[in-house]
């Protein structure tokens, strides 16, 4: 079993599945993990990778190669592989790419995504892109300050590209291989939790990004500011803190106009003084 020289370029950043490509082995024509140990005997788990139903697959051990970190070549056939870590479990599969695959022309362009002169891929689960034109997408522009304070904590721009789970076209956007209909290519990360597109709003959780339905997108105001070495992103339109819809709770007096304050006060002035926090400094203001 070979593995590619991209694989093993210095430039290439390290992660998980390249830390676990060079423990796998060949028995008997399957792949076998030998990275992970059993939490109970402390023993390598040595587990068969299959298919995501269980079912084997076999492998010619004298033309299978690693071309990425989620792709792998089995003699015409091309594989995505999927790794799933969670606090008490592991699963590691394959997927067969449907698909006439010219490996001569094929290149990964990052971790989860590769292409050829056909199409775009994306490894775990094997999608199949159908576009001219994709690329990589990264923001973190929010931190931009954060970065300036701390430049020693910052990861290179390069390495978070190489990293990522989203790819745009000139006018679409895929959010792990998958086409995102709801979200414009215009999308930006405006806080640690929150992204944002020239027409909508998104919770985001490391895992997706989820539409805010009622936001009002036309009054979104937003801004990061670092207290105590720390970073705190406040997201709000006219209506109510972003947070608020997650629960459809209206803001409160107690915590929520006290968190804002910082905001605000920096907005005086500059957007209407219909927004929720501004009419309830007035509230407040009377009942002293």
């Amino acid at each position: 079993m070979k593995i590619s020289s991209y694989l093993l370029h210095k430039n290439t950043p390290s992660c998980r599945e390249t830390q676990i490509i060079p423990t796998i082995t060949i028995k008997d024509n399957r792949l076998v993990e030998n990275y992970y140990v059993d939490f109970k005997t402390k023993a390598k788990v040595n587990r068969f990778i299959n298919n995501q139903k269980g079912d084997p697959i076999f492998f010619n051990e004298d033309d299978c190669e690693w071309l990425s970190p989620t792709f792998i070549r089995n003699n015409n056939t091309l594989y995505g592989f999927s790794l799933i870590e969670k606090s008490n479990s592991v699963k590691l599969f394959f997927t067969e790419v449907k698909a006439q695959v010219d490996f001569y022309s094929f290149e990964p362009i990052g971790r989860f995504y590769a292409k050829d002169k056909n199409h775009f891929y994306y490894g775990p689960g094997a999608k199949k892109i159908k576009e001219d034109y994709l690329e990589l997408f990264f923001d973190e522009t929010y931190r931009d300050d954060w970065n300036k304070l701390y430049p020693e904590r910052n990861v290179p721009l390069k390495n978070k590209l190489w990293n990522s789970n989203i790819a745009v076209s000139k006018d679409k956007v895929y959010w792990k291989g998958l086409l995102k209909k709801d979200i414009h290519p215009s999308l930006k990360r405006i806080n640690q939790f929150y992204w944002a597109d020239d027409y909508s709003v998104f919770e985001y959780d490391l895992q997706r990004l989820k539409k805010i339905e009622e936001f009002d997108r036309p009054t979104l105001v937003y801004n990061n500011f670092i207290i105590n070495n720390s970073m705190h992103g406040l997201v709000s339109d006219i209506h109510k803190p972003a947070y608020c819809y997650y629960d459809d709770r209206q803001p409160n007096k107690k915590y929520d106009f006290k968190s804002f304050k910082p905001l605000f006060e920096d907005l005086r002035g500059s957007i209407s003084n219909e927004y929720w926090w501004y009419k309830m400094e007035k509230e407040i203001e009377k009942d002293e």
